[in-house]
């Protein structure tokens, strides 16, 4: 049977296991601004370290040895700049501000079709600005 696994997530704490592994200890004392560059730091994902992940390390984690054996290759995402976040919005064929784009155009078009563009058509004509049918300044006279 062939079967392919796709898993994600975020995995906290994976990279404490790593670590671990691998022997990145911390001991000592250290200066407020070295406490507050580590805190900064730690609160990051450490890609670095986590593209180092070896099967032993999942199952370290908590992953059973049986599904970990069927996840022969593991990869790890980085973060996304502003610069591929527009990328990602903008420049594939099916992007979701074209998709918006056209939505609205079909929308505007929509909204000027039939009567109603007539009606604003005689008012912009008399020189006259089309009043829309729920003005509160109209009166049923």
């Amino acid at each position: 049977t062939n079967i392919l696994f796709i898993c994600g997530g975020a995995f906290v704490g994976l990279e404490r296991t790593i670590g671990r592994r691998l022997g990145k200890r911390s001991m000592g004392f250290r200066t407020d601004e070295a406490k507050e560059a580590a805190f900064t730091e730690s609160n990051k994902r450490d890609t670095e370290l986590l593209a180092q992940v070896q099967p032993q390390d999942l199952i370290k984690f908590g992953l059973i040895p049986e599904f970990v054996g069927r996840l022969p290759v593991v990869g790890v995402l980085s973060d996304l700049d502003e610069d591929a976040l527009i990328e990602i919005l903008t420049k594939p064929k099916n992007a979701i501000v074209k998709q918006y784009q056209r939505l609205f155009e079909r929308q505007a078009a929509l909204h000027r079709r039939g009567p109603a563009l007539h009606l604003q058509g005689s008012h912009v004509a008399q020189g006259r600005r089309p009043r829309p049918s729920h003005d509160p300044g109209r009166t049923n006279a």
